[in-house]
């Protein structure tokens, strides 16, 4: 009888109990390297920096890998327009990083022996890079994420991180990384795909909040300590636009910093921010 978990096929332990549970595996398996390199100058710079090169099982590298991110990635502090109080938060979310490494040992070609995971860190981005591409009706335009049930390129592997608690197998993993970027007002993340590698690129930017001039006549004639509902802004354009984009329009004024919105449902009004005007950029 072979024993729970499928490492061991007649008495023969099975390659992936080795990626899973070896000492340093890399000595059978070249593919189980996790490349870390700080690139301040950009991928086409003249330096590079801090070269990580880790060949632990994946277990043990996944801790090395979220323990580097946590030494190495900074704290952006800043101020909130309307608040005294200073705010912390990692420049990339934890979470996200923890759901694109789980994603890219998991579900990496393990059969490349080519396919170390490669991680570049930008002085604006993030870039994990792994053998194997996520199927192509997943992901479109880039961030795109289409409904899916999970894709487990090597079962065993996926099984042991469930049991771990490290991911889920429901087919979320992608959406949660775009969903923690996005509430953050940060750039959409993108993954891109070639000759068999998939590119998962996260941004340390802020989404370009599009102004039209709408907003920037409302936000022109706003009066400071005024609370302003959608109604209000419907009258002030008199029925020139519609109900949804009068309600985009104040979702990203918000986003951008120059409206606070208070409140919920009925009763969701918005003060103006003492935030300087923008240009009209859409």
């Amino acid at each position: 009888m072979n024993p729970p978990f499928q490492l061991i096929d007649y008495n023969k332990i099975k390659n992936g109990a080795i990626i899973l549970f070896g000492i340093k595996p890399a000595k059978f398996f070249l593919q189980c390297r996790v490349k870390i390199t700080i690139m301040p100058e950009g991928s086409t710079g003249d330096s590079y920096r801090d070269v990580e090169i880790i060949e632990d099982n994946i277990l043990v590298s996944y801790h090395r890998v979220l323990g580097y991110f946590e030494r190495n990635i900074p704290i952006i502090s800043g101020f909130n327009a309307d608040s005294p109080l200073r705010t912390d938060r990692k420049k990339y979310p934890s979470p996200a990083l923890d759901e694109a490494i789980v994603n890219a040992m998991v579900h990496r070609d393990y059969g490349d022996m080519s396919g170390e995971i490669t991680i570049n860190i930008h002085q604006d981005k993030i870039e994990i890079i792994n053998s194997g591409e996520i199927p192509s009706d997943i992901i479109k335009r880039k961030n795109k994420i289409e409904s899916h049930h999970s894709v487990l390129r090597n079962p065993m592997i996926a099984h042991m991180f469930f049991l771990t608690g490290k991911m889920e197998k429901l087919g979320r993993g992608l959406s949660l990384i775009k969903k923690q970027f996005d509430e953050l007002g940060l750039k959409s993340p993108e993954w891109t795909f070639q000759s068999g590698y998939t590119k998962l690129t996260l941004y340390g930017v802020r989404n370009e909040i599009s102004v039209n001039s709408r907003m920037l006549h409302f936000l022109a004639q706003a009066m400071d300590a005024k609370l302003y509902t959608r109604e209000d802004y419907l009258e002030i354009f008199k029925g020139d636009i519609k109900e949804r984009a009068a309600r985009l329009d104040l979702q990203k004024l918000v986003d951008g910093g120059w409206l606070v919105k208070i409140g919920d449902g009925p009763a969701t009004r918005y003060s103006k921010t003492s935030k300087k005007l923008p240009d009209i950029t859409g």
